[in-house]
C-alpha cells in the first residue's frame, strides 16, 4: 500500500476544460484523443491533464501555452488551486484507479479529515500508466 501525503498543493494554469458525459473506461481514450488532436486549436500542451468526476460528467483541464476563447467544446480557466490537498499516487491502469480511490478516501476517514473537493486526477505518465490523486481536505478541525 503506497500512503498517502498530507498538505500538498496542485496548481495550474491556463487551462482548456471540456465535460464529457463518459464511461470512465472511456478516460484513457480521451485522454489519447486530446493529446493527438489538441493541435488543431493551435495549443500546445504545457503540463498534466487533470480529470476530476463531478454530477455524473468528467472534467478534462488541460494546461495550455497561451488563453483560449471558449467555445462549444472547450471552456478556459484561468487557473485551479488547491491548498491543502492529501494526495496518493497510483500505478496501473485507470480502470482501476477506483481501488486507489477508495484507500485514499479510507486514510482521510481514518485520519478524521474532512474534504471538500472531488478527486483530482492528474495523469503523470501515460505510458507507464501513473496517477496522482488529489482531494482537498478542509483546513478547519472538526
Amino acid at each position: 500500500m503506497i500512503l498517502p501525503i498530507e498538505h500538498q498543493i496542485l496548481e495550474a494554469e491556463t487551462l482548456l476544460s471540456q465535460r464529457l458525459n463518459i464511461s470512465e473506461d472511456a478516460v484513457p481514450q480521451v485522454l489519447r484523443h486530446i493529446r493527438k488532436n489538441i493541435s488543431v486549436l493551435n495549443v500546445k500542451i504545457c503540463g498534466n491533464i487533470i480529470i476530476a468526476k463531478q454530477d455524473g460528467f468528467f472534467e478534462f483541464l488541460i494546461p495550455v501555452d497561451k488563453e483560449f476563447t471558449s467555445n462549444e467544446h472547450y471552456s478556459f480557466k484561468k487557473r485551479l488551486k488547491l491548498v491543502n490537498a492529501t494526495r496518493m499516487r497510483h500505478y496501473g491502469s485507470f480502470g482501476k484507479i477506483q481501488n486507489s480511490l477508495k484507500e485514499l478516501n479510507e486514510y482521510i476517514a481514518e485520519k478524521n479529515l474532512v474534504p471538500i473537493t472531488v478527486p483530482y486526477i492528474v495523469e503523470k505518465d501515460s505510458s507507464d500508466n501513473i496517477y496522482d490523486i488529489y482531494i482537498g481536505i478542509s483546513e478547519n478541525e472538526t
